[in-house]
């Protein structure tokens, strides 16, 4: 298996062209004279890296994918660097999208979750002091027709007063928090319902669909995403490493690691430069409110002792 070095396209050993772009494709003994005196740091030759690698082959040889001195080595030869950061640039876009996929996916999980836990939801205090409202209006009105009605048609005008007392408050209780009640238990019911039986299916269903396009694409790319070491498997750091290549900031895999990672120490230190600022721009702004609140209390101490 060798690589196109127009295309970066992977071709059969035997090819004569490439069938992506009809590239002349040259001969293993032609690659092995112009290799043969390129020898890297590691001791390795240049082209070495056409060998296929797996995560258990790499265990199995003891290789850690932390280990910097094993992930990545440095090649020498222009062409196959051309070809690597060819195809680098080709699963650019696959890698991206599976990115984008299984985010989707853990979004759907975190809401097929949040619904699972879903207790329903409770009446504002804005609402029962509608209520409470309504209630009073109701006693008022309805309570005081049947009240009128019964003590005109009643011979113990007492005994009927002290009961409507004692009826007054747990009809307002009554009017003000059972209807809420209602209204809410039986929405709760209906969305939970509708959770179980249609939304939660439906996410289920889209989680499926996004694996089998994920799956798809994870089988499609598996042969050539073992050319990337095992750490840098993401869209950025291959972006990272094509933009990088393209404009001759570095020559080969190792320096584009390297360059890679000191983007990414950078990028750490900015991002807690940023936290450190926004905490100071925080106490600064609570620095600034209790200044006014003593300025409050120094002014009011001032006219309390200009009063008495």
């Amino acid at each position: 298996m060798a690589f196109c070095e127009k295309c970066g396209a992977i071709v059969s050993d035997n090819a004569g062209f490439c069938s992506a772009c009809g590239n002349k494709i040259k001969k293993k003994e032609e690659v092995a004279v112009q290799n043969a005196a390129v020898e890297t740091k590691t001791g390795h030759k240049s082209g070495f890296r056409l060998r296929e690698v797996s995560g258990a082959s790499m265990a199995q040889a003891g290789i850690n994918e932390t280990d910097f001195a094993n992930r990545v080595e440095s090649v020498d030869n222009l062409s196959l660097n051309d070809c690597l950061f060819t195809l680098y640039n080709k699963l650019i876009s696959p890698v991206k999208k599976i990115e984008q996929l299984t985010l989707a996916i853990e979004n759907r999980q975190y809401l097929i979750e949040a619904e699972k836990e879903y207790e329903g939801e409770k009446p504002s205090f804005s609402e029962y002091i509608v209520r409470f409202f309504i209630a009073n209006f109701v006693v008022a009105f309805g309570g005081g027709l049947i009240y009128a009605i019964i003590v005109t048609n009643s011979s113990n005008q007492e005994a009927v007063d002290s009961v409507a007392k004692l009826l007054i408050l747990p009809a307002i209780f009554f009017l003000t928090i059972v209807p809420l009640k209602n209204k809410y238990r039986k929405s709760s019911r209906e969305t939970k319902l509708r959770y179980l039986n249609h939304e939660i299916p439906m996410l289920e269903n889209e989680i499926k669909n996004y694996e089998k396009q994920r799956n798809e694409i994870v089988l499609a790319i598996k042969d050539y995403i073992c050319y990337c070491p095992p750490a840098y498997r993401s869209s950025s750091a291959l972006s990272y490493f094509v933009d990088s290549y393209s404009n001759t900031r570095v020559n080969n895999l190792q320096e584009a690691v390297r360059a890679f990672d000191e983007y990414q120490r950078s990028q750490n230190m900015m991002n807690a430069m940023k936290s450190v600022c926004s905490l100071l721009e925080e106490i600064k702004i609570q620095q600034v409110r209790t200044n006014e609140q003593l300025a409050s209390l120094q002014a009011s101490v001032w006219a309390a002792n200009f009063l008495y």
